[in-house]
């Protein structure tokens, strides 16, 4: 198993042509996630993070992944820093005996990544500088690994700015506890209740937390 979150760029194919050698696996599946242009529109995208707990909070995650599905190996890679228009920002490749395995696999890391890992995202572009924020669809996504009317408890990690999906902006360090089931995500924007950041929305049950600083895992169901 290997996590890289890098500054630098990567070649998805050499990448994949490295992660899927050897004769054991019997399916390989990956995803490779692009910036964007937009039309032209968005010139590179700026992804901050928090050195050390981003890279720990990915790896809990693909190190549960690659025990809960039974995985041969397991690759993550995911861009930091300015990354301009057509160039990979993350790519995700599991190896495992059949085919079911590694595309869960890779679905479930990729609705992580995309809605809770300590990751912030701003287009730069010719309408200026834009936070990007999860779509409440990439939430329902995350949560749906939960069994459906599940109780979800988010907590939060870090965040670099008290920015809010259906709230607008929040003082630094403004970021509640929010005890939710899936169906309550389609309610947002109607009640007008605040859920926290993408990075402080915690639908998955594997995000390492200040307030537990790692701790034990917790069940997966």
């Amino acid at each position: 198993m290997r996590v890289v979150v890098s500054t630098h760029a990567f070649a998805p194919d050499q990448e994949l042509a490295s992660f899927a050698r050897g004769g054991e696996a019997g399916a390989v599946a990956s995803f490779v996630g692009y910036c964007r242009a937009e039309n032209g529109t968005v010139e590179r995208l700026e992804l901050e993070h928090y050195p050390g707990f981003t890279e720990a909070a990915i790896t809990r995650l693909a190190e549960v992944s690659l025990r809960r599905h039974g995985l041969i190996d397991l690759l993550v890679i995911h861009r930091v820093g300015a990354i301009a228009a057509g160039e990979a920002i993350v790519l995700v490749a599991a190896s495992s005996a059949h085919r079911l395995n590694a595309l869960t696999a890779v679905s479930e890391i990729m609705d992580y990544l995309k809605t809770e890992a300590p990751i912030w995202k701003r287009e730069v572009g010719a309408r200026g500088e834009t936070w990007v924020e999860p779509k409440l669809e990439d939430y329902r996504a995350a949560a749906s690994w939960r069994h459906q009317g599940t109780t979800i408890e988010f907590e939060s990690p870090p965040t670099r700015r008290g920015r809010g999906r259906c709230g607008g902006e929040r003082p630094l360090g403004d970021e509640p506890k929010v005890v939710a089931d899936v169906a309550d995500l389609d309610s947002c924007a109607a009640s007008g209740r605040v859920i926290p950041n993408g990075r402080a929305l915690s639908p998955h049950p594997l995000t390492p937390s200040p307030s537990r600083g790692g701790g034990e895992e917790e069940p997966l169901s």
